[in-house]
């Protein structure tokens, strides 16, 4: 029989390499799958301002980076009332998000221009006031007020 011990030592640390990218790869497609993204800003702030999140450098809208999925917590207690504002669409395709869970009693998200879609909007606390634009998706919660003015759509 043959041996060729020099062989088996240089296979072992592959298939431990490959076993290591295999696990980073899944690992990584989990980890990407759903975010959660909290307002982290207390000074309130715009929606596109990616330091005021907690997802920083990055603003939380689905796909960005692809395959991201984003759920935007609100949830700062204790400090004065602060605004979140949507006054610009950069994108121009508006934001898309999984979630919303607005449970900031001081906390006010004005969305004055573009499109938010999510697929559904917790309101606990605070308020959410669609002065001009579109919002789609299911509005639950145990408080809060979201408020529609002006030509807005839901």
């Amino acid at each position: 029989m043959l041996r060729l011990p020099f062989l088996a030592r240089i296979m072992r640390p592959l298939q431990v390499a490959n076993l290591c990218l295999l696990l980073d790869l899944a690992y990584s497609d989990s980890a990407i799958a759903q975010v959660p993204a909290r307002w982290i800003s207390p000074a309130g702030g715009l929606w596109y301002d990616a330091s005021a999140w907690s997802t920083n450098p990055i603003v939380p809208n689905n796909d960005s980076p692809p395959g991201a999925i984003y759920d935007a917590v609100f949830d700062l207690v204790g400090f004065s009332p602060y605004n979140v504002s949507i006054i610009s669409d950069p994108t121009g395709s508006g934001i898309r998000l999984n979630s919303i869970r607005h449970s900031s009693p001081r906390g006010t998200i004005q969305q004055y221009v573009g499109r938010m879609q999510v697929g559904s909007i917790e309101m606990n606390a605070g308020t959410y006031l669609l002065s001009s634009g579109t919002f789609s998706g299911r509005i639950s919660g145990t408080g809060g007020e979201f408020t529609v003015m002006n030509e807005s759509a839901l």
